[in-house]
């Protein structure tokens, strides 16, 4: 019947509605950039490796920075592979727990911009 067509051309013209505005509100998150821009992070993360301590901050720049094996950094810095091992253990584990910080802000900066009830509210 008529009332059947219409009931599904409205119903598809509905979905096309909310899917335009999930994408429209998509672009805004991502258009945070601003604030997200890629030399905001590499200074954070520079700070994050400027305060690990010394021996694990010279460990990791030997490591990363310079490609140097463990076998050539242990012999650099007149220390042990176990120590050098250990170092940059501590290293990737302190420099995780501060980017886990920085993301669980991110996450809920974005969150707190982003009205998720407006969004959901026609599913």
């Amino acid at each position: 019947s008529v009332a059947v067509k219409y009931r599904i051309i409205n119903a598809q013209l509905k979905q096309k509605r909310e899917q335009d505005y999930l994408q429209t509100q998509q672009e805004s998150v991502f258009e945070t950039d601003k604030w997200l821009d890629e030399q905001e992070l590499q200074k954070y993360y520079s700070q994050l490796i400027s305060e690990l301590p010394e021996k694990c901050r010279i460990t990791y720049k030997l490591s990363r920075e310079e490609g140097m094996t463990l076998k050539e950094i242990s012999n650099a810095m007149s220390i042990s592979q176990k120590a050098v091992e250990a170092n940059l253990t501590r290293s990737l584990i302190l420099l995780r727990f501060g980017l886990k910080k920085i993301m669980f802000f991110m996450l809920w900066f974005l969150s707190a911009h982003v009205d998720f009830t407006t969004i959901f509210a026609g599913l």
